[in-house]
């Protein structure tokens, strides 16, 4: 599991998940203010590689913050800088 802090409000925790041979993924999770506001789970088939662990989870949570606005802008626009 891996915490990442960004600004004063946000944080977002991410972790792998393994249920079998071939159940397995990560999943995201943003806090705000100490309190989860979003979710992303991201399932792999296969071996898959990234360029950075839990890019994929990100990019997807980021956009779920976007669509659903329970953050305000200024933090989604602090957590988009931070996944560059």
């Amino acid at each position: 599991m891996t915490t990442q802090k960004i600004g004063i409000h946000v944080e977002i925790v991410c972790e792998v998940w393994n249920r079998g041979n071939n159940a397995w993924g990560h999943r995201a999770v943003c806090m705000y203010n100490g309190y989860q506001v979003a979710e992303n789970k991201v399932r792999y088939y296969n071996r898959t590689w990234e360029a950075y662990q839990f890019d994929t989870v990100k990019g997807g949570l980021l956009t779920k913050l976007d669509k659903e606005k329970v953050v305000p802008l200024v933090d989604r626009i602090l957590i988009a800088k931070a996944l560059q």
